[in-house]
């Protein structure tokens, strides 16, 4: 009931507590599987903060400066929002949608952590939609845009012994972890 006038709000700090509001609720129907009413929530959480619905999103981003809130006081929620709604567009399975918020995503992310969680979602899509070659193609694309170079081996490496392996320190740094996640 409190999307029915949401075209109506216009000042920001309005927008934004909605936007959270619909994101929260986006992210609880995805969660109990509610696909198409998380993809309503979210697409309404974009639609506060854009002032466009996600099929008149731009294939092109227009520059950061036009879009307030990827601002820096406002980028890492933003950033969750336009995530989730990727997500449940590529679970419901609506892929034009998912792909042009990827696109936003991808143009936006600051890191390489935020820029891996997009293209992680996207080999995913691929994989359930059983579009092996799609998702190989988005995996290459994604080492590419995180800066891993892989080289062609002629023979197996030989690798050091188990004891050696485990006296490395732990990853921690999160745009290697993310590197990581997308390689696997």
């Amino acid at each position: 009931q409190i999307n029915i006038a949401y075209s109506l709000i216009s000042d920001v700090k309005s927008k934004l507590r909605y936007a959270k509001l619909n994101y929260w609720a986006g992210k609880q129907a995805r969660i109990a599987t509610a696909y198409k009413h998380a993809c309503k929530f979210l697409d309404i959480a974009i639609y506060l903060l854009s002032g466009r619905e996600v099929m008149e999103l731009s294939d092109e981003p227009p520059p950061v400066e036009e879009e307030w809130w990827w601002d820096v006081a406002y980028h890492e929620q933003t950033m969750e929002i336009y995530v989730e709604a990727a997500l449940c567009h590529y679970l419901v399975p609506d892929q034009n949608s998912g792909n042009k918020l990827a696109l936003h995503i991808k143009k936006r992310a600051k890191t390489k952590a935020e820029i891996a969680v997009i293209y992680e979602k996207e080999i995913q899509f691929h994989v359930r939609s059983h579009d092996l070659m799609g998702g190989l193609e988005i995996c290459k694309e994604s080492i590419a845009a995180l800066g891993i170079s892989l080289v062609s081996l002629e023979d197996e490496p030989e690798l050091p012994p188990d004891s050696v392996l485990k006296a490395y320190p732990t990853m921690t740094d999160q745009d290697s972890l993310a590197q990581m996640r997308c390689l696997m």
